[in-house]
């Protein structure tokens, strides 16, 4: 396994973690809930579906002030037909089973953010090169790419446009043609 494999296998293992700490909290829950959101941990910052469902699972039961507990988070997935997509009772029970007491919430969720952004953003660099080919007559198309990244490497949030393809984006930049 290379190294950036193993990276992104330990980083699904923290999302669990940090989601069995929060279901372990019991009563403190909708706190510890609360100060994760106020980081900025949102739903699509999980690489794990089972664990983005889960996540927005526990952030709706917080909206609509109810329990944030190992069964009324089933019984919402289950309300919702979600529960088989969310890696169904076992999978909340092994991220509860494995999550660490001391848990470190903000320092977690802001890991997470930060895979998160560099993810998205590889994913996006990776759609700029792919479009670099649509750009004719561009001295050096890369010459973008380079000054992005660099804007973005001291950061932990990564500012670009994350809803656009990178091909997609390149060709907004192409000149007009003449007609």
């Amino acid at each position: 396994m290379s190294e950036a494999q193993e990276q992104l296998e330990a980083e699904k293992e923290n999302e669990g973690l940090l989601i069995g700490a929060i279901l372990n909290q019991q009563e403190d829950a909708p706190a510890v809930l609360n100060s994760v959101l106020a980081v900025g941990l949102e739903p699509h910052h999980f690489y794990r579906e089972q664990n983005r469902i889960l996540y927005a699972t526990m952030v709706d039961l917080l909206d609509q002030d109810e329990s944030i507990t190992r069964d009324s988070v089933i019984d919402e997935l289950k309300k919702n037909d979600a529960l088989i997509r969310a890696g169904g009772r076992f999978h909340i029970l092994e991220v509860m089973g494995e999550a660490p007491g001391g848990f470190d919430f903000d320092r977690q969720s802001l890991r997470i953010i930060e895979v998160s952004d560099k993810r998205r953003a590889a994913d996006f660099l990776s759609g700029l090169q792919r479009g670099v080919g649509k750009l004719e007559g561009e001295a050096d198309p890369f010459e973008f790419i380079k000054t992005h990244v660099q804007e973005m490497e001291g950061s932990t949030r990564a500012d670009f446009i994350p809803w656009h393809t990178g091909a997609e984006y390149m060709t907004t930049l192409a000149p007009e043609q003449p007609a």
